[in-house]
């Protein structure tokens, strides 16, 4: 078969030229058709009859049936994810998920009050030069009124989404399951880019039909304007949900753009009927949620969920806002929450959370923490990174680097690799390597000593003493070698005694070539160090006193010299 205009086979077409070929006047319309057929199916994989291509003479062109054009530019275009047992999320703040469950409803906006247009132009700017404006359209706005549209995301707890739309994290993740509803559709957003192959081929097809009154292609590509963003965005995975000729139920002014919003509800927890088309089937808290925030009893009562026997009251920390006291629970009845086992707290002293603020890690640097189990700093180092950099953590215990493992996996810090080795050669495996080093070194434990508990203080003898400062020499040494030029090193102990800690410090400005920094967090169970008969600035470390709240602690901070 042969291309009537050129004479040149079927076969040798470009893609972009059989749609112009669609619409041409023909020499011999019954091969002429059959033409069109075998090109369609060839470049679009479509079967199609000779029914379905017709020939306009008052236009002289040919054209092809509206379901037809509906296959071909459908081709460009996602399938609907509606009736497909599929999990979304949505992140929100806790103030809007109380108010939801209070009032029972979901409240899904109108596209006209969308923050970003920019998200939903995207096909809108592309096709604005090709198409024509149908009569029977009306005005845009009114119809844009009686669309609504809310946003899911495929990614269950996670980090990037919880910052960008879980209040920074400390807000919620409601997980839903789909079900599908008349009159709505649920569909997974398409990202492309200018230079995408699918927008050449969408300008092609427009280009092509610049010159003819057909404009059912832009229909479709209207209707799914809303499901069709830039690449720059395929990282949130998201699926949006749309409601189509509905009537407002309410309006409201949009605070970020100033426009007169209309909204719809759904019944959250009803079937049938205006029934949200999502069952609700778990609540995730934020990851740096505080008791502040948070009341979980709140959220049972009105949920009725697993929470039901939790009532669990907090204390804030002063000088550190991640942190909180527990006031009416013990450690056991903490390990049975979720929040917990999912990793989204840690139970840890508030003493042991001082030297990774000390250190004060920042995004995109090498930390060591060179005797890491069972990683409560570990983690918070973390967590002080927001997940950005690298972080080794070592442990020479085999029985106690498994446990660090579990604990680095359990709280989701994928930033740190963990090793077994002896931390007194890692200095020489890694010379100069880490920005910052934290050794919290083992230690006689004096800071936690307690008349009430013999085991406490069974072990300890000045013969132990001096082994560990024996230890703690060749640790610091280790710590030093690994740690660059103009880095910071932190030495830490829950320990008492001056051997184990003021001597330690003396002997290090002695033998290598650092300074002690001056710690500034405002802890009242902490005093300066003792200094008598050494170095003034050793009283640049400080010692935190065993109280109610806090064990027995020696923190110190020492950058390395050029």
């Amino acid at each position: 078969m042969y291309n009537y205009r050129s004479g040149t086979p079927y076969t040798d077409i470009k893609k972009e030229d059989l749609l112009s070929m669609i619409f041409s006047t023909p020499s011999q319309i019954g091969e002429v058709q059959k033409m069109i057929i075998d090109n369609i199916k060839l470049f679009f994989d479509i079967n199609i009859s000779l029914d379905d291509v017709c020939y306009d003479w008052s236009k002289e062109s040919y054209f092809v049936k509206p379901e037809v054009e509906k296959q071909i530019i459908g081709s460009f275009l996602n399938e609907d994810e509606r009736d497909k047992d599929k999990d979304v999320v949505k992140y929100t703040s806790l103030q809007t998920l109380l108010a939801t469950l209070i009032s029972g409803k979901i409240r899904i906006n109108s596209i006209v009050g969308m923050n970003d247009k920019t998200e939903t132009n995207f096909m809108i700017d592309m096709i604005k030069n090709f198409r024509e404006p149908i009569e029977e359209e009306g005005d845009e706005y009114l119809l844009a009124n009686r669309k609504f549209i809310t946003s899911f995301s495929g990614k269950k707890d996670d980090l990037n989404m919880w910052r960008l739309y879980g209040d920074n994290a400390r807000g919620i993740c409601m997980v839903f399951s789909f079900k599908s509803q008349q009159n709505s559709v649920l569909k997974k957003i398409q990202y492309v880019a200018e230079e995408d192959d699918i927008i050449k081929r969408l300008n092609q097809l427009m280009l092509s039909l610049k010159d003819l009154n057909i404009n059912f292609y832009f229909y479709l590509l209207l209707n799914n304007q809303h499901f069709i963003k830039h690449k720059d965005y395929k990282d949130e995975d998201e699926y949006r949900f749309l409601l189509k000729n509905e009537q407002p139920v309410g309006w409201y002014i949009n605070n970020d753009n100033n426009v007169l919003t209309p909204y719809t509800e759904r019944e959250l927890f009803r079937n049938g009927g205006n029934a949200f088309p999502f069952e609700l089937k778990s609540i995730i808290l934020g990851p740096a949620m505080v008791a502040k925030d948070v009341n979980l009893y709140q959220i049972k009562t009105l949920l009725r969920t697993k929470y039901k026997e939790i009532n669990i009251k907090f204390e804030r920390v002063l000088w550190y806002n991640d942190a909180l006291i527990i006031k009416n629970a013990n450690e056991k009845d903490i390990q049975k929450l979720e929040i917990y086992q999912k990793g989204y707290i840690y139970l840890q002293s508030l003493s042991s959370m001082v030297p990774p603020l000390v250190l004060n890690p920042k995004e995109g640097e090498n930390v060591l923490d060179l005797t890491a189990a069972p990683g409560s700093k570990t983690t918070q180092i973390a967590s002080l990174m927001n997940g950005k950099g690298h972080i080794l953590a070592n442990e020479l215990d085999k029985l106690r680097c498994e446990r660090l493992k579990y604990n680095v996996q359990s709280q989701g810090a994928e930033i740190v690799d963990v090793i077994n080795g002896r931390g007194e050669k890692i200095g020489d495996l890694y010379p100069e390597q880490f920005d910052k080093v934290l050794l919290d070194t083992p230690c006689s434990g004096e800071g936690r000593f307690t008349i009430y508990n013999v085991q406490s203080y069974k072990t300890w003898s000045p013969k132990t003493v001096n082994d560990l400062t024996k230890m703690q020499r060749k640790l610091f040494k280790s710590a030093f070698n690994a740690l660059k030029p103009n880095g910071t090193l932190v030495y830490s102990t829950c320990t008492l005694n001056k051997q184990e800690n003021e001597e330690i410090l003396q002997w290090a400005l002695d033998n290598f070539n650092v300074k002690l920094l001056p710690i500034n967090i405002e802890i009242k169970e902490a005093l300066h160090a003792f200094n008598e008969g050494m170095s003034k600035d050793l009283n640049k470390a400080i010692r935190i006193l065993p109280s109610k709240n806090m064990e027995g602690f020696f923190v110190s901070k020492f950058i390395k010299g050029e």
